[in-house]
């Protein structure tokens, strides 16, 4: 594989997994903050003293973990990797995005004040949803992401390639028609096995050194020569 074919199957499964590593960005401040916040309280006021670095390094570094690991089981899940181990990391890993994500929003949520348009007797359903949303917004990003991963996609393309004996991957299909042809074979359909071409190549006329081959009349001895001129000699 060149450097040029690497970094475009890079760049190709960068591309469809963006979904799930913008959520990780996304939630990857307020993660950061919760953690830190619930560790070691508030943020120190003067910036980038020790105790500030000290704040920010081990806060990061778990929200990182999280988010990456979300990530990465999102995208093992999605190539088909559909143990129940990895099911319940996935799982734990998100509801670990959807604690961080609430605790931020619980302690930053201002007191938002009803419009003068609200109608009189929508003012209590309206003000229960607005209150509500406090546990619902922290559950769109995990619960989007969730929903991604089990929407199916390659891991299950890649479940019927094995059922129905086809290669498993793209590469997997190009490297096959990429391959040299068998010598004095046509080029055959994928299904094909290694004995039938090599039995198919048997049955293949082989040129002899004569130029006749080897399904046709074998070439004339010369003992017949030999005979005659020994009687012509005798007579």
């Amino acid at each position: 594989m060149t450097i040029a074919s690497g970094t475009r199957q890079w760049l190709g499964r960068a591309l469809e997994h963006s979904f799930v590593g913008a959520t990780g960005a996304a939630a990857f401040l307020h993660s950061t903050w919760a953690i830190g916040t619930l560790f070691a309280g508030n943020i120190p006021q003067e910036p980038f003293t020790l105790a500030w670095w000290g704040w920010h390094v081990p806060a990061a570094l778990l929200a990182f973990s999280v988010d990456v690991g979300q990530i990465m089981t999102s995208v093992r899940i999605k190539r088909g990797e559909r143990s129940p181990w990895m099911f319940v990391t996935f799982f734990v890993l998100a509801m670990s995005t959807y604690f961080f994500q609430w605790v931020y929003i619980a302690h930053h949520m201002p007191a938002l004040a009803l419009g003068e348009g609200v109608r009189a007797e929508w003012i209590p359903l309206v003000t229960l949803i607005r209150d509500a949303s406090i546990w619902i917004i922290p559950a769109f990003l995990p619960l989007a992401t969730i929903l991604y991963t089990l929407s199916g996609g390659q891991g299950e393309a890649v479940q019927a390639g094995e059922g129905q004996g086809e290669p498993k991957t793209q590469e997997a299909a190009l490297e096959a028609i990429s391959a040299p042809p068998v010598v004095g074979v046509e080029l055959l359909p994928f299904g094909h096995t290694v004995p039938e071409l090599a039995e198919i190549a048997s049955m293949q006329p082989m040129p002899s050194v004569n130029g006749s081959t080897a399904s046709g009349s074998a070439p004339k001895s010369n003992t017949g020569r030999k005979s005659n001129k020994g009687k012509g000699k005798t007579e």
